[in-house]
């Protein structure tokens, strides 16, 4: 519960997941400008609550593999996973996320996914999934993702099953 705040004046290189790591549902991550978040193999980003990852032009915010060989599906990627009670939210500004899809969690396959969740992803860069780029999933997830690339995906760069208003 309350706000948590990754900061790049607190961080050595990046902030490494590890694991499950987990934003309750009352719970909120802020992610700063020039932010580096490295997942190690197997980890994940799962988001109850919200997640702001707001970078700049300048300063954007990366996601990817904690290691350098460049290997899709190093980790699992960013899954938004709300319930009906209460949506899991996202904003995503200036982010890239790379090198996730891996489905030894519970994400879907994909460097971000969303189930019961409301994402809005702009001005970033989605690439390099060992499966998909950005995956909407049943239970009313609504997307909005505009000024963006999403590329070099293995299977699909933006895939839906059973949800509502993927922009």
């Amino acid at each position: 519960e309350g706000e948590f705040t990754w900061s790049n004046t607190n961080q050595a290189e990046a902030y490494e997941l590890a694991g499950l790591v987990t934003v309750m549902p009352a719970a909120t991550l802020n992610i700063e400008p020039g932010v580096k978040v490295a997942g190690a193999a197997g980890s994940e980003l799962y988001v109850e609550g919200a997640l702001n990852a707001i970078g700049t032009e300048t300063q954007p915010i990366t996601f990817t593999a904690s290691t350098d060989m460049r290997q899709p599906g190093w980790w699992n990627g960013i899954d938004f996973w709300g319930s009906t009670e209460q949506r899991a939210i996202g904003r995503m500004e200036y982010v890239t996320v790379e090198l996730g899809g891996g489905h030894t969690g519970l994400n879907d396959g994909a460097n971000i996914s969303a189930r019961n969740a409301d994402v809005i992803f702009s001005n970033g860069v989605i690439r390099d999934s060992v499966y998909d780029g950005f995956y909407a999933n049943f239970g009313g997830a609504g997307a909005t993702i505009h000024l963006s690339q999403i590329v070099g995906n293995a299977r699909y760069d933006v895939a839906q099953r059973d949800a509502f208003d993927v922009v």
